[in-house]
């Protein structure tokens, strides 16, 4: 099986020539093919980060979003200016492995992945993992991710009780939202392997599903949180209670991720209306937001991941629009001059 990544570069107004295919739009970007991705595969959730002065970039690959053939998880890695080299393929069998992501606990990088587990279209069990970096191109193997109840839930699915989207550290704390069809509330961990629930997100809370948290320089805890709009919410009391204070509404953000940047929130998802991959700015001290820009995108698509690095705003994602009418997705690497977008 031929595994290729698909790098596109965004340099707006500076930019290397380049043999491969250019395309360019009437606003002056560009956007480089660099390296060509050639599978028969889709559906494949992506996240990127650059630790230690080398690149990771993390994808699943299966043949349908849920209930086709299990998926598994590719690692990659790259330094400046060489191309993708897979070094892991994670697989666990009887598992879907879906939504790989990255995780940083100062000089210690974690790789996060959910498992779900399904009797012909019934879903039956929840697991997850993690693996840890070592140095190099080294990753440990999966070790088991535990969420403890705190309070008993009646359910057919068996293991952990919620899925833990995407885990953020803080001050060698691991925290998490954990979500399903029957709950939602934030877990904390010491170890990054078992998280006790805070039960801390009242009933009352609007509806929810996939949520990123992040901490800003004060120690403030941020989330953005899927709705039938995009909810922003905070919590200024070491999470004893979280608040929404705002709101963005594009219909059901897919794979919702943000970054922080001077005085604002950059959010990336899917607008499961136009389906395209989006990228939002909110101006925390403004309380407003703006559309920054449309990514090459369209059918299945979405799942970003998000690093600054030289002022430069890298993506991960994957999507559906230049393969056969939806049936396959493509993985794309893209980076965005912050000062052209006006930041």
């Amino acid at each position: 099986m031929i595994r290729k990544i698909l790098l596109f570069s965004i340099i707006i107004f500076t930019i290397s020539c380049s043999p491969q295919e250019v395309e360019s739009n009437n606003k002056g970007i560009k956007l480089h093919s660099l390296v060509s991705y050639d599978d028969n595969t889709s559906y494949n959730f992506t996240d990127l980060t650059y630790f230690k002065k080398r690149w990771f970039l993390i994808f699943r690959e299966s043949d349908s979003h849920a209930f086709g053939k299990d998926g598994t998880i590719n690692l990659y890695t790259r330094l400046d200016n060489e191309v993708w080299t897979l070094i892991k393929t994670f697989k666990v069998d009887g598992i879907d492995l879906r939504d790989p992501k990255f995780s940083i606990d100062g000089d210690k990088l974690m790789l996060y992945i959910h498992g779900s587990k399904y009797s012909n279209k019934d879903l039956i069990g929840f697991s997850d993992y993690r693996s840890t970096y070592i140095d190099g191109e080294n990753w440990e193997d999966l070790k088991d991710v535990k969420l403890f109840n705190a309070i008993p839930i009646t359910s057919k699915v068996q293991g952990n009780e919620g899925w833990p989207w995407r885990v953020t550290w803080y001050k060698e704390k691991a925290y998490t939202f954990g979500y399903s069809s029957w709950g939602f509330d934030l877990y904390t961990s010491t170890d990054g392997l078992s998280f006790n629930c805070l039960n801390v997100i009242p009933k009352t809370f609007p509806f929810r599903g996939e949520s990123t948290i992040r901490v800003d320089n004060k120690g403030d805890f941020y989330a953005i949180i899927r709705s039938t709009d995009l909810m922003l919410a905070k919590s200024t009391d070491d999470n004893k209670s979280w608040q929404v204070f705002d709101k963005i509404p594009v219909l059901s953000l897919g794979g919702p991720n943000f970054i922080f940047y001077k005085n604002k929130m950059l959010i990336s998802g899917r607008d499961s209306e136009a389906m395209k991959v989006v990228l939002y700015s909110y101006d925390l001290d403004k309380k407003s937001y703006q559309k920054l820009y449309v990514l090459p995108s369209g059918g299945d698509c979405g799942y970003a991941g998000m690093i600054i690095k030289d002022d430069e705003l890298w993506i991960s994602y994957y999507s559906s629009h230049a393969r056969y009418k939806g049936r396959h997705s493509d993985v794309y690497v893209e980076n965005i001059k912050l000062n052209a977008l006006g930041l």
